[in-house]
């Protein structure tokens, strides 16, 4: 199924420690282990991934018109480079702190992500909009596995 081999390195990336320690210095939980956080924790995480993909679209410049759908409008108004930028990268910080907040170390993850995505090019169809759509009987990557693995580390 897989002609990209994984070799974890490191089980977590120097953007992980540092997204680690600024949640620490903001009193913030950092479990060693996989784990379900509180619902307080899991609310917060909901709240910075909402916000900060809201952010996001404007800065990519559209809106939300309708929530249900997901459907998006132009606005009018400057695009500015570095508000995308900016918004890509929080966006990135609150992803990896919500995976920290459940005690996962980031790059086995990332690898199994990227290596999948990879694997849809084979058999992959393109949607209308350029999105890669995975083939008939792709599988995603074992998520179970990983956990059990990462469980047992230390």
């Amino acid at each position: 199924m897989n002609d990209y081999p994984i070799e974890i390195s490191e089980e977590q990336s120097t953007h992980q420690q540092m997204v680690e320690e600024f949640m620490r210095g903001a009193n913030q939980a950092v479990p060693d282990k996989p784990c379900i956080p509180p619902n307080t924790v899991r609310e917060l995480r909901a709240r910075l991934v909402l916000e900060e993909a809201l952010e996001l679209i404007h800065a990519l410049g559209f809106e939300l018109f309708d929530e249900d759908a997901v459907g998006l409008c132009y606005k009018d108004g400057e695009i500015i480079l570095k508000d995308i930028i900016d918004g890509c990268i929080d966006q990135r910080v609150i992803a990896t702190g919500t995976l920290s907040a459940c005690g996962i170390k980031d790059n086995n993850p990332q690898l199994l992500v990227d290596k999948n995505n990879l694997d849809k090019i084979k058999n992959g169809t393109l949607r209308e909009d350029g999105k890669l759509i995975k083939p008939i009987g792709h599988r995603p990557p074992d998520w179970e596995k990983e956990i059990e693995r990462q469980s047992k580390l230390r």
